[in-house]
């Protein structure tokens, strides 16, 4: 069998190599017109959220993923339906909200003006949780009804609060949470919620917490307590 030479053969290749305009400098694109420009397409869309992502769900599970980052298996109650009570009793006014913006990373006005629309009725909680396991408690738990008074819902009897706050009939406080709808901006890569603690005696409050979809995620972008 006759060995075939490969000088020819290399030779050729060198001779029409110009043709595909192969490059032989480190660090430069080996094809003509690969600029990276498909890296930074997929780094634009990891930006973007997909389909099922922009959902009120995948906001709360960041938010209280966040707000129990440091407990392993969190236990916590929520109030099954959204509040809006407080849209009602505070009215929508921009001067007062430009100054809170800047705790929520500069976000547009345009999102503050959808939440309160999207919060004048209130509505069951979206979330089918899957990896936090919180407790839903009944409607009247979002405090929607200005007749109710929220001290009724804090004290459990001992032992199956979470608070370590008893009264002298020996009652124990529970805490828990409640949550607002969500609103997106209309491009989907920025959510606003509202939420409440009530009956922990020295950290409740009501909140505002902002996100961004970002590197494929939703993550806290800014975070207001009123």
């Amino acid at each position: 069998m006759k060995r075939i030479s490969l000088i020819p053969i290399c030779l050729l290749i060198i001779l029409t190599g110009y043709e595909y305009d192969i490059s032989i400098s480190y660090g430069q694109p080996a094809i003509e017109g690969f600029d990276g420009a498909f890296f930074k397409s997929l780094e634009e869309s990891s930006s973007i959220p997909g389909y099922g992502q922009a959902t009120e769900e995948k906001i709360y599970e960041a938010l209280f993923s966040d707000l129990f980052k440091e407990i392993r298996k969190p236990n916590f109650y929520l109030a099954n339906t959204t509040e809006d009570r407080w849209f009602a009793e505070n009215p929508y006014k921009e001067e007062e909200w430009k100054e809170w913006l800047k705790d929520l990373g500069d976000i547009s006005i345009e999102l503050v003006q959808e939440l309160y629309s999207v919060n004048k009725t209130h509505s069951t909680v979206n979330w089918n949780c899957t990896t936090l396991d919180p407790v839903f408690l009944p409607e009247e738990y979002s405090l929607n009804s200005i007749q109710k008074n929220r001290d009724e819902f804090c004290l459990v009897e001992k032992g199956k609060g979470n608070v370590n706050v008893y009264t002298r009939m020996g009652q124990q406080y529970r805490s828990y949470y409640t949550v607002s709808k969500v609103a997106f901006s209309k491009d989907r890569r920025y959510a606003l919620v509202k939420y409440s603690k009530h009956c922990a005696p020295s950290s409740d409050g009501e909140f505002f917490a902002s996100f961004e979809f970002k590197e494929n995620k939703w993550q806290l972008f800014g975070y207001k307590e009123l």
